[in-house]
């Protein structure tokens, strides 16, 4: 992401330094048009005059990183992740404890709890779980396979990508 946005401001001769485009590349994960979208927010503002401090950057992308966030539901993750894994919403919701299944279910809490922001109590009832125990665990675990399995990384990925569209 960094050389995508280096790349960027290179063509466009504005000088940006390396930390904004850390901020934007850190913030924003999901797809290289939305990359742009908020490198040219701050380009647009340095072509009108100033480049905007640090602060207010982190501001502006933050509105971005917001709405974004306001979009996506709890309904829309769940829809997502049983598209994505080939799960039905009734088992992800449901009870049964096969691996499949609460793995599907373990990538739902992990989405809700990392790009909604959800508070864990709120993340284990959308799920149909008692204990907001079982959302860290599960946090846990789904963060330890992506740094283990680059295929799995990838369909988590995936869903965040159809989520941020």
């Amino acid at each position: 992401r960094m050389a995508i946005l280096q790349q960027i401001v290179e063509e466009t001769k504005i000088e940006v330094p390396n930390e904004y485009l850390k901020l934007i590349a850190e913030n924003i994960q999901s797809n290289v048009r939305e990359l742009e979208g908020a490198l040219n927010k701050i380009l647009s503002l340095a072509r009108l005059g100033e480049l905007p401090t640090y602060d207010e950057a982190a501001k502006i992308l933050q509105v971005d990183i917001e709405s974004k966030r306001k979009k996506i539901t709890p309904k829309k993750v769940i829809d997502t992740v049983s598209e994505v894994f080939d799960v039905k919403i009734t088992e992800i919701k449901g009870k049964r404890r096969t691996a499949y299944i609460a793995l599907s279910r373990q990538v739902v809490m992990y989405i809700l709890r990392t790009e909604l922001e959800m508070p864990l109590e709120k993340v284990a009832r959308e799920v149909n779980r008692k204990d907001h125990t079982t959302v860290l665990h599960a946090c846990e675990k789904i963060e330890g396979m992506i740094n283990d399995d680059s295929r799995f990384a990838e369909k988590v990925q995936t869903c965040k990508n159809y989520l941020s569209q």
